[in-house]
Formats: C-alpha cells, sequence, structure tokens
C-alpha cells in the first residue's frame, strides 16, 4: 500500500514538472514571436524616417527580448497590421490603436506588387533635371498582351495617377482599338488643357501631369507627360521625345510623343494640334497626329542630342496609313468649332447630295425655323474660291427651284473654311 502511494506522489511529482516546462516553452515561444512582430514592423519601414513608428518598433522589440513582462502581457502580445489604401498610403495598425501613416507622394498605388515598372525620367532643354527619386507603378497589358512601359518627363505622384485613372475610366472602354484609345487621348488632352499665354517657369506644374490633367493648364512637357501616362493606363504604348522645333518665329525647346498601335510607331503632337485662334482660344486639328518621321521632321528634330539636354526618338515611323486621313479629321473638327462657335444658336442639318440639301431647305420653309444653316459636306476638299463658289451656286439654284418655285437670282449667304474644305455653310434668313 505503501509503495503504491509513493509512486502515485512520484507520478504526481512529475507531471507538474512537465507542465511547468510547457509553461516556460510558451513563454519562451511568445517572445519569439514578439521578436518577428517587431521584426516585421522594421522591415515595413526600413526606407522610412517616420520617428514615431521606429519607436513603436523598438517598444516591441526590446519588451519581447527582455521578457520582463508579466505572462499577462506576453498573452496579449501587440499585433501590428499593414493596409495599403488606394491612394497609395500605408497605414501601420498595431493592436493597442497606435497608427502610422506613410505616404510617398511620388508614388502611385499598385494593383500588382510582383509585377512593379520604374518610370523613366529625362530633362527638357531649359528644364532643370530633377532628382532621380522615380516613381514605380504597375504593369499593365495591351489587347495582344505585350508589356506596356509608362515613359514620364517626370515623376507621377500619386494624386496625378489618381486624376489620370479616373479619366481613363470616364473616357476609355475596353472594346476600343488601339487606334480609338489614342483619337480620343488625343481629342481629350486638347480640348480639355490650356495653353498657357505666359510662361512662368517657376511654376512647375505648367511641365507636369498636374499642370495638364488637374489644373488644366500646361505646355508642351506636361501635355507629351499626360498623354504617355493616359495611354499607358489605357494599355497603349507611348514614348516621349524633345528637341529644337520651330514654331514659325523662331526655333524654341519642345516636346512630343511616340505612340505604338497595332505594333507600329507613330509621332503624336498634341500641343500643336491645339493652335490659337486668338489670343486665348484653341482649336483642334490633325496635322501632327500620328505622322512619319518625314512630315514631323519638318519642323521638329526627332534626333537631337542628349547633349544639349534632349531625348531623342527611340523608333523609326514610316506607316503613313492614319496620316492620310488627317486632312479629313481636320476638316470635321473645323466645322464642329466654328459651326458652334459663330453659328451656336442656328438649327444645323449636315447634307451630303443636293438632293438632302433641297430636302432640308423644305423642312427649314415647313417650320420657319429662322437663322437657317445647311452644312454641305462634299465628297473630295474645295481647293480654290471658284470651285466652291461653282458648287454654291449649283447647290442654291435647286434650293430655290424646287422649294421656293423660282429660279430668278437671288443673293444667297454662305460661308467655308480654312481652304482646303469640304464644307459649305449655306445660310438661309
Amino acid at each position: 500500500m505503501g509503495n503504491r502511494k509513493f509512486r502515485f506522489l512520484s507520478l504526481l511529482l512529475l507531471l507538474m514538472l512537465l507542465c511547468t516546462n510547457i509553461t516556460a516553452c510558451n513563454k519562451a515561444s511568445s517572445a519569439k514571436s514578439g521578436n518577428l512582430a517587431a521584426e516585421s514592423i522594421d522591415d515595413t519601414i526600413e526606407s522610412s524616417d517616420d520617428e514615431s513608428l521606429e519607436e513603436i518598433s523598438s517598444d516591441e522589440s526590446t519588451e519581447a527580448s527582455t521578457g520582463e513582462s508579466s505572462e499577462d502581457t506576453s498573452a496579449s502580445q501587440e499585433e501590428t497590421s499593414v493596409t495599403t489604401l488606394e491612394d497609395g498610403t500605408t497605414v501601420i495598425t498595431t493592436s493597442s490603436g497606435q497608427q502610422v501613416t506613410i505616404k510617398e507622394e511620388t508614388s502611385a498605388a499598385s494593383t500588382d506588387s510582383s509585377s512593379s515598372l520604374q518610370v523613366a525620367k529625362s530633362a527638357v532643354s531649359g528644364v532643370s533635371q530633377e532628382s532621380d527619386n522615380s516613381s514605380l507603378l504597375e504593369s499593365v497589358s495591351d489587347s495582344s498582351s505585350t508589356s506596356v512601359e509608362l515613359h514620364t518627363f517626370s515623376a507621377i505622384t500619386a494624386s496625378e495617377y489618381s486624376a489620370a485613372q479616373s479619366i481613363v475610366n470616364s473616357i476609355i472602354s475596353s472594346s476600343m482599338s488601339e487606334y480609338t484609345k489614342v483619337k480620343t487621348i488625343h481629342d481629350y488632352l486638347i480640348d480639355s488643357i490650356t495653353y498657357p499665354s505666359t510662361i512662368d517657369t517657376s511654376n512647375r506644374s505648367l511641365f507636369t501631369c498636374t499642370g495638364a490633367l488637374i489644373n488644366k493648364v500646361a505646355v508642351c512637357q506636361g501635355y507629351a507627360d499626360a498623354f504617355s501616362l493616359l495611354c499607358y493606363l489605357a494599355g497603349v504604348q507611348a514614348e516621349i521625345v524633345s528637341g529644337p522645333a520651330n514654331n514659325g518665329s523662331s526655333v524654341i525647346g519642345h516636346a512630343w510623343n511616340q505612340v505604338r498601335i497595332d505594333g507600329t510607331w507613330y509621332n503624336i503632337d498634341c500641343t500643336w494640334d491645339a493652335p490659337f485662334v486668338s489670343s486665348t482660344e484653341q482649336i483642334k486639328i490633325y496635322d501632327y497626329f500620328l505622322v512619319t518621321d518625314a512630315t514631323i521632321s519638318a519642323d521638329h528634330t526627332i534626333n537631337a542630342s542628349a547633349a544639349a539636354g534632349y531625348l531623342a526618338a527611340k523608333h523609326s515611323c514610316t506607316d503613313s496609313r492614319y496620316e492620310a486621313n488627317n486632312a479629313n479629321l481636320t476638316d470635321d473638327a473645323l466645322y464642329s468649332y466654328y459651326s458652334t462657335a459663330d453659328y451656336g444658336s442656328y438649327a444645323k442639318t449636315v447634307v451630303t447630295s443636293t438632293s438632302e440639301a433641297v430636302s432640308a431647305a423644305q423642312s427649314y420653309k415647313n417650320s420657319a425655323t429662322s437663322p437657317y444653316i445647311i452644312a454641305y459636306k462634299n465628297s473630295s476638299f474645295y481647293t480654290s474660291s471658284s470651285e466652291l463658289e461653282a458648287a454654291v451656286e449649283s447647290i442654291v439654284s435647286e434650293i430655290l427651284k424646287n422649294v421656293y418655285n423660282t429660279s430668278g437670282s437671288v443673293s444667297v449667304s454662305y460661308t467655308y473654311f480654312n481652304l482646303p474644305s469640304k464644307y459649305i455653310l449655306i445660310i438661309i434668313n
């Protein structure tokens, strides 16, 4: 009986010792876990200058490594969570509620941390080179699964990236062809940005996407960066170019782009496709839209010396398939601008044949809407005033004969856009 009692007590003592060892192991494990948590925070902020975050990390590491906290404190060892917001802001939160926010304005949020992209930078003549703190942005792919890289003169900030993404979401759809995406971006920039009448070189926003996409006032470098960024977000590859350009009165430092459509490269200059028609008004044309090297070299130096601070063109552009249609695009744009600016309150009908012109005139007579414009769009350009006047006389005579039942000579008001043009505006009062 005594031996059995002794064996029972021995077994009980052994179990107590075993439990004590398990508790000690648990405490050691908690301390090790605390060290790992502290190291994780340190890794997260290794490149940060935020002193408050370093203090949090240091306190947690000291507490975990010394093991001076009580058993209850070990059980409630602080955990940390790291959250990346849509705008690129990183928020580190501890279980005690302490928060540290890291927001680097020269970085844009990446939706794919496994494929980031460094922004290429270079200088335009006359503009100082900024320090090389290039941003990281996610890589995207176009419809042919070809990687699309972002190239800009200035590092893209989070606010610029957000503004660009909002614009692309509103004007670009995935069903668009690459050509349509590029034309849509070209037209958006021309219609929305104003080139400053005087350039204040101390206003750096004029040279960046902030000026082009947020403030809506920019010079050529802002146009070029904005075009490149919007194309990147739309899945189209664009490059930046700079060099001397002759604006007709002087040779100046200038910036523009090259863009790849369906595997072929083209030159494009959004800034010079937005010429002034007065000291304040700009219009939209297509003189530099998807043009060849031969065309743009007439007034742009595409292979300027890098030693002079310029960025030479990277690609040869020889395909003229789109350039051949630029006159039509310009003509349509001019009609749209002038008919709205000069005759915005007029009722207008666009026709492409004499019979359609007669029908439009009959509708005007029946409705008595006044004044009224018949916009006649010819199948080819009128290249001389005599050709234009002969066309007007032919159309008007048919209108008089079939609508007003007269063959007499009647004075008719008409106008046209800068020749060559396809449009005639026949104004009926």
